[in-house]
C-alpha cells in the first residue's frame, strides 16, 4: 500500500511541516513548491515567530521528498533578477537576499537546482506548482495561469487539448484547497469547506473521461490569494492512497 503526503506552499512554516510529517501514516512525500517566502504569513500565524525555511528544506531532504519548484525556488536560484523592476521577484528582493544568506553552505540551493523540476509525473498525477500551460521563463515570471476556482474553462482546455500526460494533476500556488472534477464537460470546482474537511474522495471512478485537478492548499492559514474562500479553514495538506484510489485533505493544526 502506498500513501502519499502532498504538501504545498509551506512558506517557512517548520511547525506545520513537522506536524504533517509526524501526524500522518505515509510512504512518500510530494512537495509542490514555495517552501520559502512570505515571512509575514507565518509571523502572523504564530504571533511573531518567523518560521525556519532552512529547517523546512532539510526536513524534505531527509524524507527524500519528491519536490517541484515553486516561484520562490525559481527566484532563489535566479539572483540576477532581484534588481529587475520588471521581474515579479523585484518586490521581494530583500527577503530573497536574506533567505539565500541563511541557506548558504547548507547545500540546499544546489539540491534544488539539481533535483527539483518545474513539473513532473508521478503515478497517475502530473505535479506542478502553478500551471503546465506556460513554458520556460514566462511560466516563472508571469504565472498567468493560477487555476482559481472560477477558471473552469482554462482547466477544461488543459484536458481537451491533451496537455496532461496523466489522468490527474496536482497544483498549488493559490493556497486554496479543493479540486476540479471533469467528466468530459466543463470542469466543476469542489471547494474544501469546514463541512467536508473530513470527507474522503474517490479519484478513480472507472471512467476514463473523469479527471481530477487537485490543490492541497497551503500549510499556512488564512492567507489564500482570495482569503474569503478559505474562511474557517486551517492550513491543509493532502493524503493520496494509491491502493484504494482515494484522497482526503489533512488539517494542519500544530500548537502555537
Amino acid at each position: 500500500m502506498t500513501k502519499i503526503l502532498v504538501i504545498s506552499d509551506i512558506h517557512r512554516d517548520d511547525r506545520g511541516i513537522e506536524f504533517a510529517l509526524e501526524q500522518t501514516n505515509h510512504n512518500e512525500v510530494w512537495c509542490l513548491g514555495d517552501v520559502s517566502g512570505h515571512i509575514e504569513y507565518v509571523k502572523e500565524k504564530y504571533n511573531g515567530y518567523l518560521g525556519n525555511h532552512l529547517k523546512c528544506y532539510q526536513l524534505l531532504k531527509q524524507r527524500h521528498a519528491h519536490c517541484i519548484k515553486g516561484n520562490w525556488e525559481h527566484w532563489l536560484l535566479n539572483q540576477a533578477k532581484d534588481n529587475d523592476p520588471q521581474a515579479f521577484q523585484f518586490k521581494y528582493r530583500e527577503e530573497l537576499i536574506a533567505e539565500r544568506k541563511v541557506l548558504e553552505g547548507s547545500g540546499i540551493l544546489e539540491w534544488i537546482d539539481k533535483e527539483w523540476k518545474t513539473e513532473d509525473v508521478q503515478d497517475d498525477f502530473t505535479l506542478t506548482h502553478g500551471s503546465i500551460d506556460n513554458n520556460g521563463d514566462e511560466k516563472v515570471e508571469k504565472w498567468e495561469y493560477y487555476l482559481y476556482p472560477d477558471y473552469t474553462r482554462e482547466v477544461g482546455r488543459l484536458i481537451t487539448r491533451k496537455k496532461l500526460e496523466t489522468h490527474h494533476m496536482l497544483f498549488g500556488h493559490t493556497h486554496i484547497p479543493g479540486f476540479f472534477k471533469s467528466n468530459g464537460n466543463v470542469p466543476e470546482w469542489y471547494p474544501l469547506t469546514p463541512q467536508n474537511i473530513n470527507d474522503e474522495f474517490d479519484y478513480n471512478l472507472g471512467d476514463h473521461l473523469i479527471h481530477f485537478i487537485i490543490n492541497p492548499g497551503s500549510l499556512n492559514v488564512n492567507n489564500g490569494r482570495r482569503s474569503d474562500i478559505r474562511a474557517g479553514l486551517p492550513g491543509t495538506a493532502l493524503i493520496i492512497d494509491t491502493e484504494t484510489q482515494k484522497f482526503r485533505f489533512l488539517p494542519i493544526t500544530p500548537g502555537v
